[in-house]
């Protein structure tokens, strides 16, 4: 990695954290689950602070799919129900609340059974039915097989019955943990990323009573009084928990998921393609900033499904479904998503059929992991219920429901990631925008404003490079 340099913004946050050194509330760990708890707190009063030992949304909530598909579903259980409408409902908020960084996305399921059309239909519509529906979501489409062919041209035409189009959400993950952030700092919370967790003070009745943590850029370190913590930590909950206390077992595994971005000139159409899960991951092929990425849905709940190790992999699992072959040389950048899931085996109950678990432990710790994008709101919200539950904070209303989410208005990202897709030459734009992110969006390097605050270090491996060295001059 990139050496990391000062910036004047982050000059501010460290000189606030040396003068207010008690805290209500710390989180550790600036993925979904931590930005979303810091929102939630920092707008119900609490003095929050959330600390992350790398970039914000390098983790598994920036490398996530790019799509909340809530596609055809099988309701075996009560519970399973139940989860699905919260994702459902959820998935609404998200797009009301961020309409600046959420887009629906047509997305085309292609039926070569005879059943298939009609059981994925109702389901769909199930679906709708149980979220009283949907806010830019809409209903489902019976389509016959030119309209497959017509939407979605790159599709398999042999065999082909017909299909069904609904709409899903495309969201820039890291772009929204960014926003996420500013709109808990407009609350008054704290936020720092390069500030590594080192260590814990226990009082005599066994509570956090301290946070040690180092800023990588300087190396200073800072003790941080607090009443409670949030381990939101990801990958690296359970080494959190073993700094409290040497002896906790691990109680969570590691899974990865592989993306593939292509060219957009090889697909067509400006729908994607969505194969339901039949014991497996669904997959998805989904236009996004002038690119296409291949890529299949991370399942929380499962560590028994087997992740794809190459870009061969996901490229040859969408193949039976494409009229034309993907070649591998089509692929130009490829990213991972490393994401924890509880063990059953090591002891750990995930929260029935959401995909992750709150545990309180150590008196005053609440770790939380697991769970996607979908449903991050609720989640936070879960998550302080269980601080209040077990005393640890007062209980006071959530408005998190309804609450706008910040946007930048001096810059508009996004057009620069498709015109960057497109092969155009913006490179001063970028230039202008990596010197606004130095002093306002908390980057400390290159990597952070090509990777998280743009995304064309997803979208194109080669032309990421080629600016690399022109915006790494801004650090350095």
């Amino acid at each position: 990695m990139q050496e990391i340099k000062m910036t004047s913004s982050r000059d501010k946050n460290l000189a606030r954290l040396s003068e207010d050194t008690h805290w209500d509330i710390v989180i550790i760990g600036a993925g979904s689950t931590g930005t979303g708890i810091a929102v939630d707190a920092a707008s119900r009063g609490f003095k929050t602070l959330l600390l992350d030992a790398n970039d914000f949304a390098s983790g598994a909530s920036g490398n996530s799919s790019k799509l909340i598909a809530n596609g055809p579903f099988c309701p075996r259980t009560p519970a399973l129900m139940k989860s699905r409408r919260k994702e459902l409902v959820e998935s609404k908020y998200l797009a009301m609340n961020a309409p600046h960084l959420v887009t629906p996305v047509p997305l085309i399921i292609p039926c070569y059974k005879d059943f298939e059309r009609p059981l994925y239909y109702s389901s769909l519509l199930l679906g709708i039915l149980m979220s009283y529906g949907g806010y830019k979501i809409g209903c489902p489409s019976w389509l016959r097989v030119e309209e497959v062919i017509r939407k979605l041209p790159e599709v398999k035409v042999k065999g082909l019955k017909g299909g069904v189009s609904f709409t899903g959400l495309c969201f820039d993950d890291a772009r929204l943990i960014v926003s996420l952030i500013r709109t808990a700092e407009k609350y008054g919370a704290l936020a720092l990323n390069y500030m590594q967790v080192v260590g814990f003070e226990r009082d005599a009745e066994g509570n956090i009573s301290v946070v040690k943590c180092e800023d990588k850029a300087t190396g200073k370190q800072f003790n941080v009084k607090t009443k409670m913590v949030f381990n939101a930590a990801g990958t690296g909950a359970d080494s959190i928990r073993a700094m409290v206390y040497e002896d906790a077992k691990p109680l969570f595994t590691t899974v990865k998921n592989k993306h593939v971005v292509i060219e957009k000139r090889h697909f067509e159409g400006e729908a994607g393609l969505f194969c339901p899960m039949v014991n497996t991951n669904a997959k998805f092929s989904l236009p996004w900033n002038n690119v296409v990425e291949l890529g299949q849905l991370s399942a929380p709940c499962k560590t028994n499904v087997k992740e794809p190790e190459k870009a061969t992999d996901i490229v040859s699992l969408l193949k039976p479904y494409f009229e034309f072959s993907i070649e591998d040389s089509y692929v130009i950048s490829t990213f991972e998503e490393d994401y924890s899931v509880p063990n059953k085996q090591l002891g750990t109950r995930p929260k029935s059929e959401d995909g992750y678990t709150i545990l309180t432990e150590f008196r005053n710790l609440i770790t939380v992991v697991g769970g996607n994008w979908s449903t991050y709101r609720a989640r936070a919200e879960e998550a302080m219920a269980y601080a209040v539950d077990a005393g640890l904070i007062y209980k006071r209303p959530c408005s998190t429901m309804y609450m706008s989410i910040e946007r930048e208005h001096h810059f508009d990202p996004e057009a620069l990631d498709k015109a960057l897709g497109a092969g155009k030459d913006v490179a001063e734009q970028v230039l202008d925008y990596a010197r606004f992110c130095k002093e306002h969006l908390y980057a400390l390097c290159a990597e952070d404003v090509l990777y998280r605050r743009l995304r064309i270090g997803q979208m194109n491996s080669k032309t990421t490079e080629e600016l690399m060295p022109k915006v790494a001059e801004i650090f350095g």
